[in-house]
């Protein structure tokens, strides 16, 4: 997994872009070095609607049974 990302756009402009019906109180200003752990803004369908969201970045793999692993999964070169 690549363990940095950018997000481009703040909370206001998400919502604009993408219509929400809910996002959450914090505002998420634009990113240029996003670091696992970290929230990020994501939109996702729910009920029919779209939904703004803070949720960790991050990856705990499906065999880990929803265990974080003892060893890291973010590749450092």
């Amino acid at each position: 997994m690549c363990g940095r990302y950018t997000h481009l756009y703040a909370w206001a402009e998400i919502r604009e872009l993408y219509e929400l019906s809910t996002w959450p109180p914090e505002e998420a200003d634009a990113d240029y070095n996003v670091a696992p752990t970290r929230p990020v803004p994501v939109v996702r369908m729910v009920d029919g609607g779209r939904q703004g969201v803070n949720l960790r970045w991050g990856l705990v793999p499906f065999f880990a049974q929803g265990i974080p692993p003892k060893y890291s999964t973010i590749m450092r070169l």
